[in-house]
């Protein structure tokens, strides 16, 4: 069939196939861990997908992250998103994307905060205090608000004796609580602030600040025995967030000092690197905090001297929800059918499971062939539409976790449109055709004019061989150009011809004419065609077409001269001839003057 070709003459030859199917799979995820972004020193969040692609973006807090000043965004050139210069709207949720034509991957989320620590209130205050001999005692630092919380650090700091210079306190008899208090079980001259003060400090990742200086008085009296007598002990209820370290306090007074012993849900505790106690058993110590440490914890008081003392907390593992089984990866063919699974738990339990199809909520998506469960998703009759990534977000109230798998769906190639067609064109005009085809996996494209394996330089080749560029076509260019599409599975080929033409050409153009009012005024337009293509002559009066119909004094003559009855001189104007055929068309304007 003819087809009608625009001014440019660009022939596209649709073949229907498509490339690659395979999607993008992200192969460096950003730290899994929260991120504390330090003030003054650029930062980075990295994320990198294969196959090697350069299309990437990020979303903040669910939406697309916009460029600005401040910010190195990796849309052509790079998967890092660099951040020069902080500012506090920067904090928030951040997830990467990588996108092909084939799909769109994403990263896992990643939490970006700033770390903030303040300063003390009056921290340059000295604090003279008076305290008994043998009594229990406690030096009380508030600490400053910090995110995260600041750790307390007590420390004696000199006047002048430098071997004492900031020397952390060891002493069985005093042990510091977790709110910033620094707990004597009993006081003895040593004690006294003769040469030096006590003083605490603000610790955090990456800030510490100094609190007062504490000069200590101790009064004499008589060391006397007694029994335990609680200084501070841990709320019943404790709260740790998974991943992170907790601290439990069972703080007691009494000479001689008390030993303590700890249980967890009535069983005596196994010590590791993970869990230990610290200053005398008075501080269960539990790193990188587990489900499993979730439990009553009991600890025993003792020195000899009256009744034990036994104290209880319960401790609740709360955080972000994490998965126990997480969808994975699969190849399928056309029609067969496919569960993911995605299962996930946490405290507080997962209130909402969302899937993700190349980035995008299924909820957005119409697909009847996909069932959503509580934790699966399923795809019957599969098709290659079904090709991508699969993601499952699970969330509680306190963040949310994310997991991503692909599905690819087998299949042969196949030439579908066009096939076997004849296509015109001009000379000296550029050819594109495009081949595309569809196949896992990827079909290895081959082109052949007239049988012969293309070579030319004047050929050249675009989106992995899918599309043939023909630069300044000639007539020894057309003929027939097969698209051959191979895999492992099956060979097709795709077949065009093309033929080039000619121009259509005006062989005798209208000429400037002046005639008198109420005259006849004929204007003459002859037009040729290769291949006696059907000529449509159309004429044009000041670039608008003239409607015969409504203007009775305006007609042909063989189907292309154009003829004026009566004319006026509104009449007067230039007057267009267009040669049109299927393939181009060529035009010529004269000017009527009416006196």
């Amino acid at each position: 069939m003819n087809v009608l070709l625009n001014l440019t003459a660009l022939l596209v030859l649709v073949s229907r196939v498509y490339t690659d199917l395979t999607p993008p799979v992200i192969v460096k995820q950003p730290s899994k861990e929260d991120v504390l972004y330090v003030s003054r020193l650029p930062f980075e969040l990295n994320c990198a997908a294969s196959p090697l692609i350069r299309n990437y973006y990020w979303n903040k807090d669910g939406k697309f992250f916009k460029e600005s000043d401040y910010y190195k965004h990796p849309w052509a050139t790079s998967e890092t998103q660099t951040f020069y210069e902080f500012h506090v709207h920067d904090i928030g949720t951040y997830q990467c994307f990588a996108k092909t034509s084939t799909g769109v991957a994403s990263s896992h989320e990643i939490d970006l905060e700033r770390p903030y620590l303040s300063a003390f209130e009056k921290a340059a205050l000295s604090i003279h205090i008076n305290g008994t001999e043998g009594k229990p005692f406690n030096l009380t630092c508030k600490l400053p608000y910090g995110r995260p919380e600041p750790e307390a650090v007590w420390f004696i700091t000199p006047d002048s004796y430098p071997s004492k210079s900031n020397s952390v306190i060891n002493d069985i008899r005093i042990t510091p609580d977790s709110k910033g208090t620094l707990w004597f079980s009993y006081l003895t001259q040593d004690d006294a602030s003769i040469d030096f003060a006590y003083r605490c400090a603000a610790k955090s990742p990456y800030h510490i600040q100094l609190g007062n200086r504490f000069y200590l008085n101790v009064i004499k009296s008589d060391l006397k025995q007694f029994a335990p007598n609680l200084q501070y002990v841990s709320r019943k209820n404790e709260i740790a967030q998974l991943g992170k370290n907790v601290k439990l306090f069972c703080i007691f007074s009494g000479n001689p000092i008390p030993t303590v012993m700890w249980m967890k849900d009535g069983f005596a505790i196994e010590y590791s690197y993970r869990v230990k106690q610290e200053y005398s058993g008075k501080i269960l110590s539990i790193k990188n905090v587990n489900m499993t440490h979730q439990g009553i914890y009991t600890c025993e008081v003792s020195n000899g001297i009256g009744n034990a003392e036994t104290r209880s907390i319960y401790l609740e593992v709360v955080g972000k929800p994490y998965f126990i089984e997480v969808p994975k990866k699969a190849i399928k063919n056309e029609t067969d059918s496919i569960e993911l699974r995605c299962v996930a738990t946490g405290n507080p339990k997962p209130h909402m499971t969302q899937w993700f199809y190349n980035g995008k909520l299924l909820d957005d998506l119409s697909n009847s062939r996909q069932i959503v469960g509580p934790n699966s998703l399923i795809i019957n009759n599969l098709t290659t539409i079904d090709i991508g990534n699969y993601g499952c977000k699970v969330v509680n109230s306190l963040g949310s976790a994310y997991s991503e798998t692909t599905i690819e769906v087998k299949s042969s190639p196949a030439i579908i449109t066009n096939r076997d067609s004849t296509l015109w064109s001009r000379s000296h005009k550029n050819i594109t055709i495009k081949c595309t085809v569809e196949g896992i996996p990827r079909p290895e494209i081959t082109w052949y004019h007239n049988n012969t394996k293309l070579d030319s330089d004047k050929y050249s080749l675009s989106w992995n061989g899918s599309i043939l560029h023909i630069q300044n076509a000639r007539f020894e260019d057309a003929g027939k150009y097969i698209c051959q599409a191979k895999n492992k599975y099956a060979v097709k080929k795709g077949i065009t011809t093309i033929r080039i033409e000619k121009h259509t050409i005006i062989v005798r153009k209208p000429q400037n004419l002046t005639v008198t009012i109420h005259s006849t005024a004929v204007l003459v337009c002859k037009a040729d065609s290769e291949n006696d293509y059907v000529i449509q002559i159309v004429w044009l009066q000041n670039g608008k077409v003239i409607d015969f119909d409504s203007q009775p004094r305006f007609g042909m003559i063989d189907g292309s001269t154009l003829v004026i009855l009566q004319t006026q001189y509104d009449d007067a104007g230039t007057y267009t001839c267009k040669a049109k055929t299927s393939l181009d068309e060529d035009s010529a304007a004269a000017i009527l003057t009416v006196l």
